[in-house]
Formats: C-alpha cells, structure tokens, sequence
C-alpha cells in the first residue's frame, strides 16, 4: 500500500475514532496497519546501506556513535542477521510510540495517524534515531515522565543529537524567563551563523565534528512549511485552553515535560531558517508531544465546526507535505511495496533496488 493511501485509511479511522469516543478497536486496527506496512517494510529509504555496510564490517564505525557502534558489532559478531536488527528496532521504536500515545492521549488513533506522516520517512531507516527515541519514549513510560541524566546519557550514546532532550532539566527556570532566555539564545544563534567555522579550532573529535556538521547544513527548508510548523507550535505552547485541559487531566509532572518537548520543537523549528538538519534531527524526539497536547486540548471543544476545521486544516497541511515528498526526488526509495513479508511470499524476485540507493550516494 502507498504511504499516501495508508494515510488515508488512518485519518477514516481517526475519523472513526472523533465520533465514537473511547473506542480501543480503532487505535487496535490502526496499529496493526502500521506495524505491517512501517515494521515490516524491506530495504526502505537509502539510509539503510549504510548501516548494512557496517553491520557487515565493512563501514568506518568510528563515524557513528559509540553505542550505535558497538552494538552492531556485538550483534553481527552472534551472526543475528541485519534485517532481524532492523525489524527489532522498527518494532521497539513503534511500540514505545504506541504505548506513550495510548496512554496520555485522549485521541491516540489520530495522535499516530499525524505522528506517522508527519515523521515519514524518518520512521523507517535511520537506526541510531530510532533507538535513541526509543529510550525517550520508554524512559518516560517507566519512570512516570521523568527524564533522567542516565535517560540522556544512554541515548547520547545512540545519536549525538539526543543530547539536546537537556534542555527538559531546565524546567526548573520560571516559563517565562525560559521563553525569553531561549528566544534571545535562538536570535543570537542566527546572528552568528557565519562563524561556526571557528568550532575546527577546538579539535578534529567526534563530537566536535557531528557540532560542525549540524550547524553548517545549508540545505534550505521550505519556507512556507516552516512558517505553518512555527504557527502550530506557538499555539499548542502559549494557548491558555489548551494549556489548562491539559494541566487537567494530565499529571502536573507530566503537561510540564511535555510542554518542555512541545516547546524544545518549537525552538529547533525557529533555528530551522539557518540551521535546518537540527529541526530534522529532533522531530522523530519531539513531533509526538504537541500532537497528544493538540488532541487532548481537541478532545473537548464544544464547537463542532471549530473543531473539525482545525483537524482538517492540521490533517491538510501534513497530508500535502507528505504527498510533496513522495512525489519529489527521494519519494521513489520509499515505497510501502517493499515489505519483507510480501517479499517471501514471491519468493524475492529480483529487483534493483540496492543499485538505485547505491548510485544515490554515488551521485550525492
């Protein structure tokens, strides 16, 4: 099934789900959808070569994080075979995702349906990201929402990125001087793009290299995408209503982390105008928390008119982002027709698809 057409069938259930209130067959049925045409889905997007390489040994693993590393090396060394590690991942990753929204959002089936294609197709190969926000999710459903240092630390190990989930100890800090700090830290962060060249100075390491790449990343995002996000986040932040619901029937503990995540997002999309491979980065982390606030805030407006058309004009913009993606130059290398069980049923005729994502790196 197309992704296109996939999310089609998942806003009808979502659907589905806004008129009958409280109805666990539709998140079952969502899920399952998805389990089958994401966790299952075979040689999907160009990331995956990459990772196969050095799976196989044959890739530089100091170029990856030590974690992402060592545990590659462990699992090739008992002969698991990559894709076994790959589903493994997928499934861990979707699992967390589902058990996070079921439990604090009051429309989990449309809480997926956004996540999904919103994140598509950062859901699909990059496995050091899935990990790492596998243990965000799984770090916040075991421990009550709270976000440790060992939390930080161990998803560091996966994806460097993930040391930016920091930024939840800062809760501390009043919100409004927070917003003020941060807000001043984005505006000076811009000012200063042409002289992170200067990061070189301070050594050729690991860590000072994955710094330099991130904030030097010049590929420009589009601008009118980027205008909308900002405008959604701002809202799911700074809306009183959908501040209070959500102090309601949430833990106290909980809306504050999860304002924090909403509003870390917001920062990295306002950062996104210089600095775009951060905002890109930090979705698959992040995108989840303003959805469950948006829907709960959704869950009881009174005003059916109101409440339709904001889903519809939220469902609008991420359908027509994805339906511009999958009709762009990277669209052909993500088609849901690559799933592994498909694959055994035909007895894996051949194909070229391992050639396409070869000659994209080759052409990059």
């Amino acid at each position: 099934m197309n992704i296109l057409y996939l999310s089609l069938v998942l806003l009808i259930i979502s659907t589905l789900e806004f008129l009958n209130k409280k109805n666990i067959f539709y998140f079952f049925i969502a899920t399952v959808l998805i389990y089958f045409h994401i966790g299952l889905s075979y040689k999907l997007g160009v990331d995956w070569i990459e990772y196969n390489s050095l799976y196989e040994n044959t890739s530089n693993y100091e170029r990856y994080e030590i974690g992402f590393s060592w545990l590659s090396k462990f699992l090739s060394y008992i002969n698991i075979n990559f894709w076994v590690f790959v589903f493994s991942v997928k499934f861990i990753f979707l699992t967390s995702l589902f058990a996070l929204i079921k439990k604090y959002c009051l429309y989990p089936t449309a809480a997926i349906t956004f996540t999904l294609i919103f994140l598509f197709p950062f859901i699909n190969d990059p496995l050091r990201q899935l990990i790492a926000t596998s243990i965000l999710f799984l770090g916040i459903l075991m421990n009550k929402s709270k976000i440790s240092y060992k939390n930080i630390i161990f998803g560091f190990l996966f994806h460097s990125s993930y040391i930016l989930i920091f930024f939840i100890k800062l809760q501390f800090i009043k919100r409004k001087q927070l917003v003020k700090t941060s807000i001043l830290f984005v505006l000076l962060s811009l000012l200063l793009i042409h002289n992170f060249h200067y990061l070189l100075l301070l050594g050729n390491s690991f860590i000072i290299r994955k710094i330099y790449f991130y904030l030097t990343y010049a590929v420009p995002p589009n601008i009118y995408s980027l205008f909308i996000r900002i405008i959604f986040l701002y809202f799911v932040c700074f809306n009183k209503h959908i501040n209070l619901i959500n102090k309601k029937i949430l833990t106290n503990n909980v809306y504050t982390n999860f304002w924090m995540l909403s509003f870390l997002l917001l920062l990295v999309e306002l950062l996104a105008f210089q600095f775009p491979l951060l905002s890109q980065r930090l979705k698959i982390y992040l995108s989840p928390f303003p959805f469950i606030l948006f829907l709960n805030y959704i869950y009881f407006l009174k005003d059916m008119i109101f409440k339709y058309t904001l889903l519809f004009v939220v469902f609008l913009y991420l359908y027509a982002t994805l339906f511009s993606f999958m009709n762009g130059p990277m669209g052909s290398f993500y088609s849901l027709e690559n799933n592994i069980l498909i694959q055994f049923l035909l007895d894996f005729p051949p194909n070229n698809i391992e050639e396409n994502v070869r000659n994209f790196w080759l052409n990059s």
